[in-house]
């Protein structure tokens, strides 16, 4: 089966939504499947309509039939147009609403219906003075009408301020904006405001307003494209056969893959739709000022059965579609027959059904149903004919108020249920803490929207989205496992239907997240309209949802590295605290504690014992250092002070604290020694020296014990055993 691709920048306006809907029609009549790839505009400078296009990277002419671009709306340089025929190639193109040069176009003219609207703002109601809230500068659809509008300024002598003239954005945001900016003061300096589409008039009404302006009473307001919502608000606009030159298009592009000749360029007709907003009356008021139409044949059968086509065509001047008419006609037709007004009631829901598969509200039937009354009215002779006319309109008429309120009921009922889900849902997913939660969220709440099935495939590395993509989540579940095995993204845009019986419709668009190009959202269409209003913005939250996610855990792991990383910082720089304060209160030379070391932790000690002990402090001295230096070195002699270091150390136990306060003396602080166990200690010391080397080496020591109760510094202690060791010194000296 076929597969064509449409390109087109948005699908929730009511311009695309009937291009792309005259497009679905015919794929779906035709057997033909249908891919809808909406993008941003390539050559925007804002990087979220870069984000859009990204889509294009991933378009080829393998995996498509053909292609059908909304070349109007899509934004793109003429060149880049081209590049992307080279990309696509061999498919073929078909461009819409703008003509390329090689490449078959549906166009159509802007021109009559737009100047037919013109003239009856200058013929009817006679305004002179004119301003013009334009389009985008680089729409060629903007460009055309504003051109048509200029040269017809020109042509008729009116007046158009060079100041009244600015060009913005196809929206009802720029539509308010430009009436801030054409209207500063109380009153409009102009009596006309033409805006380049319906949307940019809507917002005019509602910027006029909250100035106490009201159109067309203060100003005169026209707008282009006859959007259902223009009919609304009795907006004068421009008709465009948007649903037609979709369906032309399709029929041009099949044609091509199937090797026809086709016109280079097909141009539909455009025309004007006169209603309130330019100040003529509305359709009461036109009803009583309007003649029958007279000699007409009678009775009312003859009527019916001798001029349908007169009727007919006067009803298409009142905007009505032609085969609506007849219609409308063949109801009249039987119950006049029959006599049965409930037959034709049951007819007429079958022609408010296919007003509605056309994108077209009730409201169209209202005036031409009404004129057609005072017609049969007038070509009646008879009173029980009249009667009967009478009663048939009158339900009519009554039945056209009833689908109009059920119809606004069901729109307002619709929009605020697709509001409020999509609230839902953005909320769900920006708070999610995981994306399974995020995927649970989608498959609860996208059933609501009419999306039954569906993929989000992100990228690998959104930095090289063609390095390969992912499903993750479809409408069967979140992929797991096998399932979420590297793609090439070109071969995810197209979805892959093991039955091919029946056509399918699907619309693909991007998901991105401010800066960053997160993947694309695939939905299949099944028919309810209503979900074409909120596909953009349903991508833009799924977007948001999924990149805000990520964020928060790109957050939360460098949160995690930076305090790990922080973490093994500190206990790197706690073993080099350690390592630092260890040589600050070590000896080099022996590895034991130096002078502030041993002070540090005799301090301690003494604050950390409230309760009196027994304690000995020793001092000890190398004896004849200097003569070992002198006789046989330094090096000897750092010798002898490292054997005295270990001789203490093993004399003494572990808890003992022993240092070398310098040069040839050393210092122990022995916590629970008595002094019984000191003279022991100290003998055993002296021992342990005269065992070396046949006593070339010897110690002398003195100890004191401490009285804890006294409560006196170490300083004091330590002067009482060196006066000990002193004493110890001398003895020595004597006894020899």
């Amino acid at each position: 089966m076929r597969v064509i691709g449409l390109f087109i920048d948005w699908v929730s306006f009511s311009y695309h939504q009937q291009v792309w809907g005259g497009v679905q029609a015919f794929c779906e009549e035709k057997g033909v499947n249908l891919i809808t790839l909406v993008i941003g505009r390539a050559d925007s400078k804002q990087r979220w309509e870069q984000m859009r296009g990204q889509l294009l990277d991933f378009v080829d002419g393998q995996n498509f039939d053909g292609f059908i671009l909304l070349t109007a709306t899509l934004g793109l340089q003429i060149e880049n147009f081209y590049a992307l025929l080279d990309k696509v190639a061999p498919a073929p193109v078909v461009s819409v609403a703008d003509d390329l040069p090689g490449i078959p176009s549906v166009l159509v003219d802007n021109t009559l219906g737009f100047r037919d609207l013109l003239q009856h703002l200058v013929d009817t109601h006679g305004y002179r003075r004119f301003a013009y809230a334009g389009g985008p500068t680089d729409n060629p659809d903007a460009q055309k009408r504003k051109e048509v509008f200029l040269r017809f300024i020109e042509d008729n002598g009116l007046v158009a301020k060079s100041e009244h003239i600015l060009a913005g954005d196809f929206n009802t945001a720029w539509g308010a904006e430009a009436v801030g900016i054409l209207i500063p003061e109380a009153r409009p300096e102009f009596d006309v405001l033409v805006c380049a589409n319906d949307e940019i008039c809507a917002g005019a009404f509602k910027a006029l307003a909250q100035k106490n302006l009201y159109a067309p009473h203060d100003l005169a307001l026209t707008g282009y494209d006859d959007t259902p919502d223009a009919a609304v608000a009795n907006i004068s606009t421009v008709r465009q056969p948007l649903s037609s030159l979709g369906w032309t298009a399709a029929a041009q592009l099949l044609n091509l893959i199937e090797g026809k000749e086709v016109v280079a360029s097909l141009c539909l007709g455009s025309q004007s739709v006169i209603r309130q907003s330019c100040g003529c009356p509305s359709s009461a008021q036109r009803i009583g000022s309007l003649p029958c139409k007279a000699p007409l044949p009678t009775p009312l059968n003859a009527l019916l059965a001798q001029a349908p086509f007169a009727l007919v065509d006067d009803m298409v001047q009142e905007g009505l579609d032609r085969q609506l008419g007849q219609r409308v006609i063949a109801q009249l037709q039987g119950v006049l027959q029959t006599g049965d007004i409930a037959q034709a009631l049951r007819g007429m829901r079958h022609v408010y059904q296919n007003l509605a598969e056309q994108g077209q509200l009730p409201s169209v039937l209202n005036f031409p149903l009404t004129v057609l009354r005072r017609w049969c009215l007038a070509a009646s002779d008879y009173p029980a004919a009249k009667a009967l006319i009478e009663s048939t309109f009158h339900q009519l008429l009554m039945q056209l108020g009833d689908e109009l309120h059920m119809q606004s009921t069901r729109h307002t009922f619709d929009k605020d249920f697709v509001n409020a889900v999509l609230l839902d849902l953005n909320v769900r997913l920006i708070y999610a803490d995981n994306f399974s939660e995020q995927a649970s969220t989608l498959l609860a709440l996208l059933p609501k929207l009419g999306i039954h099935n569906f993929q989000v495939i992100l990228y690998d590395n959104p930095e090289d989205p063609m390095a390969g993509a992912r499903t993750v989540l479809t409408s069967r579940g979140e992929e797991r496992g096998g399932a979420t095995e590297l793609q090439d993204p070109r071969t995810l845009l197209r979805p892959q239907h093991s039955d091919d019986s029946e056509p399918w419709v699907y619309i693909v668009e991007a998901l991105y997240d401010q800066k960053t190009s997160l993947g694309f959202f695939r939905l299949q269409y099944e028919g309810d309209d209503s979900l074409l209003s909120c596909i953009d913005q349903l991508c833009e939250t799924v977007g948001r949802g999924i990149g805000t996610l990520r964020r928060i855990q790109n957050l939360e792991s460098q949160v995690t590295r930076r305090t790990d990383q922080l973490q093994s910082a500190l206990a790197d720089l706690e073993q080099r605290n350690k390592t630092l304060n260890a040589v600050a209160l070590s000896d080099q030379l022996t590895g034991l504690y130096n002078r502030r070391g041993f002070l540090s932790l005799a301090e301690e000690h003494f604050q950390s014992q409230p309760v009196p002990h027994p304690v000995i402090l020793f001092f000890a001295d190398l004896d004849g250092l200097k003569r070992i230096n002198d006789t046989w070195g330094h090096e000897v002699g750092d010798e002898a002070i490292r054997l005295t270091a270990r001789l203490l150390t093993e004399t003494f136990r572990a808890e003992d604290i022993v240092a070398r306060l310098g040069g040839d003396e050393f210092v122990i602080l022995a916590p629970g020694c008595t002094p019984s166990v000191a003279d022991n200690l100290a003998v055993r010391l002296a021992t342990s020296f005269a065992q070396i080397e046949a006593g070339r080496y010897g110690i002398s020591m003195g100890w004191v014990d401490i009285d804890m109760a006294a409560n006196l510094p170490v300083s004091h202690w330590m002067k009482e055993a060196d006066a000990a060791l002193y004493r110890e010194k001398q003895g020595k000296k004597q006894s020899r």
